[in-house]
């Protein structure tokens, strides 16, 4: 276990000389200029990348999470592309029913050019989109927007892929390390690199952290009753010191009053 986490350390300490050169949003994002943070973040993903290390965004809610994400995706699309490679890759973006719309509507708003499909709707439909996945150009790349529900219902389809990049929105759906959903996420779907986005990456104890960890990083994260007791008493004494904290902010705050 040591060992592992050695070269992990290791692989998280590698130069990234492509992530580093970045200094401006990717040539395929249009209409939106992002803020420095958000290039900050899309650099950090791009890091990551390089380092073949799969990474939690834990922005809080309304900081564009979903904004540096398509600019990460068109950032290998451009890299591929300057490089003459033209390899294409599918991505596949997980979300909630609810927040699909969201992701089709800034696609096509700040990266027209990227295609992207949704995969949504009653079995035929579905069946019509697979047809249209299977049947587009493998040198061209492709975006497939999904939901958690879909993945349960049609998880033998997303498993025929191996896809570039995956991405999890709203990542805590995950967080039941013996749920059907994070079964299948962990170990009939095939990435090349994953990404889970989440502003609560712990709400409420270590289980729940892990089980993202694990879908993550599976060779290092494989035993939860280690990781417990290895980081239990680091987030109890760091939650007591934020209790504490804020007790004494409340007592400055009567004490104003």
């Amino acid at each position: 276990m040591d060992e592992v986490v050695h070269k992990l350390e290791l692989r998280g300490q590698q130069p990234t000389p492509f992530a580093d050169q970045v200094e401006a949003q990717p040539s395929l994002i249009e209409n939106v200029t992002l803020h420095n943070y958000q290039l900050e973040g899309l650099k950090w993903l791009l890091r990551k990348h390089e380092q073949e290390l799969n990474p939690i965004l834990g922005d809080e809610m309304g900081l564009g999470k979903t904004l540096q994400v398509i600019s990460f995706i068109a950032t290998l699309i451009t890299a591929d592309r300057d490089h003459k490679k033209d390899k294409g890759g599918r991505y596949l973006v997980v979300a909630p029913l609810s927040v699909l719309p969201n992701w089709m509507e800034q696609f096509e708003q700040f990266a027209p050019s990227i295609s992207t499909v949704i995969y949504i709707g009653p079995s035929k439909d579905r069946e019509v989109t697979q047809k249209a996945i299977a049947t587009s150009p493998l040198d061209q790349p492709l975006v497939v927007v999904t939901s958690y529900e879909m993945l349960l219902f049609d998880h033998e389809f997303f498993h025929k892929t191996v896809w570039e990049l995956m991405i999890m929105d709203e990542g805590h759906r995950l967080k039941n390390p013996k749920g059907q959903l994070h079964g299948i996420v962990a170990t009939k779907l095939r990435s090349k690199h994953m990404v889970i986005l989440t502003g609560t990456p712990i709400q409420n104890d270590l289980q729940e952290l892990f089980a993202l960890l694990s879908i993550l990083n599976p060779i290092v994260f494989n035993d939860q009753t280690l990781f417990e007791t290895t980081f239990r008493d680091y987030f109890s004494a760091k939650a007591q010191r934020l209790d504490t904290d804020q007790h004494a902010k409340s007592k400055r705050l009567k004490s104003a009053e």
